[in-house]
């Protein structure tokens, strides 16, 4: 998982700032020996809901009354990814545990899921749709152009106004102008799908069997949770050849580099909205559509490889059950299966384990299941030092039948 989305970042900043902002405060915080071993240590990330209650809800319990706190989170629909320990599902099952003086800002982009999640909640959450054609925001923006190109000032009007005031289609397109060197702003494509699709089109015009050749690059990329390296992605990808290997990098170095970050040599899509566009089933028929279940297919298949050279530790085996799962693939389940099985008669103690690692960190039925049907349902009720069963997980963190 992108350690930018999780909640046990989250929860480690908001006791970092605490302790900066509020010392007094900090001090409950920083003399809780509990406290202290969830947010110094790896629990925070593994456990972020007992790491919120043993690190911020019982040390300033009666602490923070005469203060009032608004706590800020921009692009919460970046933070909706695979997974059970984002700050998206966080927020959404322990934001009513705040004490009442604390107060949430959370920007998201309109989306369905995001919308119907909070509305769950109660009528304390208030939706405020920002119009991104408010004359303020419109001038926040032509700063913007004004700052990064050399736009004359018709045309920052005109690009503004085709791009609705929308931040990031105004930077796409301003990179698909360079790369094209044409500036071009009577057909502006008015939404980031479309816009996604032009760049595409663009990238890929010359030949249509390069997309193809490639797709299992854009199959794993959405796939992933966590940033990936180069080499291992042209290896899961199973990118065969030098001179296939080597117009990969370039394709990612140049034309596709916009569309990508990178951190500490490894890679990923820059914005969520990206998978969303190549993913969106009401697209599958189209030549720019990626199939999720392909890539965790080549994650599974690569993962497996890794087992077989014993290479797979337990902290990866988490991983492989899921994009097992994922894949629906009835063979790699039962080659899975056979391994899991010979791990159990040797560790006892692992049955439990996989089983919480599996409901804590996924947000998905499917891999839950999965994993029930090699260690068996007995486990599910199995109490743990924090007296919490994986059924007891589960539920809190609304797992639901698909």
């Amino acid at each position: 998982m992108d350690m930018s989305v999780s909640a046990g970042t989250f929860i480690r900043n908001l006791a970092s700032a605490i302790v900066k902002l509020y010392p007094e405060m900090g001090n409950a915080i920083l003399a809780d020996e509990v406290a202290s071993n969830f947010l110094y240590g790896t629990r925070c990330y593994k456990d972020p809901i007992s790491c919120f209650e043993m690190s911020i809800l019982n040390p300033l319990r009666g602490h923070w009354i005469n203060q009032n706190f608004i706590i800020l989170i921009d692009a919460l629909d970046e933070c909706d990814t695979a997974g059970r320990n984002t700050l998206f599902h966080f927020l959404l099952t322990q934001i009513q545990r705040f004490p009442s003086n604390f107060k949430f800002i959370l920007t998201s982009r309109k989306i369905e899921n995001i919308n119907r999640s909070f509305q769950l909640l109660d009528e304390k959450v208030r939706q405020v749709y920002l119009n991104t054609s408010d004359p303020f925001n419109m001038n926040d923006v032509k700063q913007y152009v004004r700052k990064t190109s050399k736009l004359t000032e018709p045309q920052i009007s005109k690009l503004t106004k085709a791009a609705d005031g929308n931040f990031l289609h105004v930077k796409l397109y301003l990179q698909y102008c360079r790369k094209t060197d044409t500036f071009d702003f009577r057909n502006v494509p008015n939404s980031l799908a479309l816009l996604y699709q032009l760049n595409f089109n663009r990238i890929f015009k010359d030949s249509e069997s390069l997309f193809y050749d490639f797709l299992p690059v854009f199959e794993v990329l959405c796939t992933i949770q966590n940033p990936i390296d180069k080499d291992q992605l042209i290896e899961v990808s199973q990118i065969e050849g030098t001179s296939k290997r080597r117009q990969l990098e370039t394709l990612l170095g140049n034309e596709l580099g916009h569309f990508l970050k990178f951190e500490d040599g490894k890679m990923s899509f820059f914005h969520k909205s990206i998978i969303d566009f190549l993913t969106d089933e009401s697209r599958n028929k189209l030549h720019i559509f990626v199939h999720k279940e392909n890539g965790h297919q080549l994650f599974a298949e690569y993962l497996l490889g890794q087992l077989k050279m014993n290479l797979t530790l337990k902290h990866n085996l988490v991983e492989l059950i899921h994009h097992v799962a994922m894949s629906k693939n009835v063979k790699f389940e039962s080659m899975l299966f056979d391994y899991v099985r010979d791990l159990l008669t040797k560790d006892k103690t692992l049955r439990l384990e996989l089983l919480y690692q599996v409901v804590w960190k996924y947000n998905d039925y499917h891999t839950t299941e999965l994993l029930l049907e090699y260690i068996g349902v007995t486990a599910i009720n199995t109490i743990n030092k924090m007296n919490q069963s994986p059924a007891f997980i589960a539920a809190s963190q609304e797992m639901r039948r698909p």
